[in-house]
């Protein structure tokens, strides 16, 4: 099974949506252990309180099977950030630090980084951790995007 971790309500072939608006909640994943091949969160992380991040994380690691891989998308605040300070002509760039507001679950709680992201997924047991590029018709594409893999041991 591969599990597509805030893909809305409509999954990608050969994917398993999983989303809070059909109570899929990102920190809890109600699927046994080591039973999930692949998972894919395209800006999930950011959603979530600093609190959670990390055991959000461990969950994940919990039910991907040994030798998964986990992609993880972000907005990468260093990218807003040097967007911002180069005046680039973008309206959008408060809108990817704080969310869209467009509804209870459309606000960023967390900024992420390469090098916290990194970091974080280490902490949570992943290994082979790298930058990659977009993947999927989602947010990956974005040019504010940090994209990283990582697989369970």
């Amino acid at each position: 099974m591969k599990l597509d971790i805030g893909a809305g309500t409509t999954a990608e072939d050969g994917w398993r949506a999983w989303d809070i608006k059909d109570g899929g909640d990102a920190r809890r994943i109600d699927l046994p252990d080591g039973s999930v091949d692949e998972i894919r969160a395209c800006h999930v992380l950011e959603h979530l309180g600093l609190a959670d991040t990390l055991p959000t994380l461990k969950e994940w690691h919990r039910v991907l099977r040994s030798g998964g891989r986990i992609y993880v998308a972000v907005p990468d605040f260093e990218r807003i950030a040097t967007a911002f300070l180069a005046r680039f002509p973008d309206l959008n760039l408060e809108r990817y630090v704080v969310g869209g507001q467009v509804d209870e679950h459309d606000f960023h709680r967390t900024i992420w980084w390469s090098g916290k992201l990194a970091a974080s997924l280490k902490v949570a047991g992943f290994e082979r951790v790298a930058e990659v590029g977009p993947e999927g018709p989602n947010t990956s594409r974005h040019y504010i995007s940090l994209n990283m893999e990582a697989f369970k041991p």
